[in-house]
């Protein structure tokens, strides 16, 4: 063991050199249908990094602060389509819906003439109530007590470095090494495609297609979220699901210890914060050129969300602050009668990333052009502007102005 005999030697490290990777060796013997499934490689390595947009629960913070039985520091476990769990977790949401929605309406309907007490009522509240109510709460029972077994899954070790898979009789128990990342498309029955991950064996036929997507981003970013997740080179994903995991993992908790990173970061951060990260990563792993490494894709512009939320935070602030010096200017506008109302609005300059302002003054009722003291007005105002942003400033008397209105001469 290694690393405060915290991982097992076996466990994955991208850094190892392959040839001294553990496992069995030869050439790929595979059927017609791998083959078929596997003509789509996906890349080796972190590239886009973005697993906030393929995070399962970027709202659900404030009841998950403490670790909990899953251990997500040492396995990861991708249930498959024939998990018992999983069929009853898709009858207790569905039962949940009717009894939401359809004891909604067996309400509104009690209200009507001649319905509350009837045989369409008793039906009505029968299937829509009552049984939903009950599949809900015996489904809940069951999942809360694991009265059914949690099989068919594939779990992804990150402390031996092996990927097994209890579908079988035999289980399937490799080595994470030995796993390639493929995408291939299936028709979803409603017109369109959905796409699915193959983390396959190179090996043999083994492999785990249990992880299905809308968009062909997604498949990819998983393929880097389990490799990042493997990798004991790496921290754990940063995601909220994570978090109360960091802290046991050795690997992470040093880069967390360096790095300055809070224990609690996604845990005391606001559902709006959290929700615009997420909107955040969504865009830049859906605008990712995917193929291509990440120095690639910047060097083709592609920009990671953390640069993007770092120049809207800039811009915000930039914005406070001219907003803090349009303050200053009712005074001077209060002394120029002409000028009725006053708004401002800003625009981004795409190439320099500067951002300009225009204030637009309103001539009251019966001013006409620059007469009658506009113009006074207008030299006034840039005078009473700090140098340092009135090269940026565009001041213009406008009949019909835009933007955000920041001072109204009182009738």
């Amino acid at each position: 063991m290694t690393n405060n005999v915290h991982y097992a030697d076996t466990a994955y490290d991208s850094t190892r050199p392959q040839e001294d990777l553990p496992g069995q060796k030869g050439g790929p013997q595979l059927s017609g249908t791998q083959r078929q499934l596997r003509r789509q490689p996906l890349p080796h390595g972190v590239h886009c990094g973005e697993f906030l947009a393929v995070s399962t629960m970027p709202r659900g913070l404030k009841g998950h602060k403490r670790p909990g039985p899953e251990a997500l520091h040492e396995r990861y476990v991708v249930k498959g389509p024939n998990n018992p769990a999983i069929l009853i977790e898709m009858i207790t949401r569905v039962a949940a819906f009717f009894g939401v929605f359809g004891g909604g309406g067996v309400i509104v309907i009690s209200f009507a003439p001649d319905v509350f007490g009837s045989v369409v009522w008793y039906v009505a509240t029968t299937l829509f109530l009552i049984l939903p109510g009950l599949l809900y709460f015996i489904g809940k029972l069951i999942l809360r007590h694991n009265l059914v077994g949690d099989k068919n899954n594939t779990h992804y070790n990150r402390r031996t470095g092996f990927v097994t898979r209890t579908w079988d009789k035999a289980p399937m128990h490799l080595p994470f090494a030995e796993f390639d990342g493929y995408m291939y498309m299936i028709p979803t029955g409603v017109g369109s495609t959905g796409y699915v991950l193959n983390v396959a064996h190179r090996y043999s036929d083994d492999g785990d297609e249990s992880l299905k997507f809308f968009l062909p981003w997604q498949a990819s970013l998983w393929w880097e979220f389990l490799q990042q997740y493997m990798d004991i080179s790496k921290p754990l994903p940063d995601i909220p699901e994570m978090e109360p995991y960091r802290a046991l993992d050795p690997v992470t908790a040093e880069h967390d210890r360096r790095t300055g990173r809070p224990p609690d970061y996604w845990a005391r951060m606001s559902p709006d914060e959290v929700d615009r990260r997420h909107a955040a990563a969504f865009a830049a792993a859906s605008s990712y050129p995917w193929g291509r490494t990440r120095e690639q894709a910047l060097a083709s512009g592609w920009r990671p969300s953390s640069a993007v939320l770092e120049e809207e935070r800039r811009i915000e602030g930039e914005r406070h602050d001219f907003a803090s010096v349009l303050a200053g200017l009712t005074a001077v506008l209060s002394e120029h009668p002409p000028v009725a109302q006053a708004r401002w609005q800003s625009d981004l300059d795409q190439n320099s990333g500067a951002l300009h302002y225009r204030i637009s003054l309103l001539p009251a009722h019966g001013v006409v052009g620059g007469a009658n003291g506009l113009d006074q007005a207008r030299e006034a105002v840039r005078e009473a502007l700090p140098p340092e942003v009135q090269s940026v400033v565009e001041i213009r008397i406008d009949e019909t102005p835009d933007g955000e209105l920041f001072y109204r001469r009182a009738s």
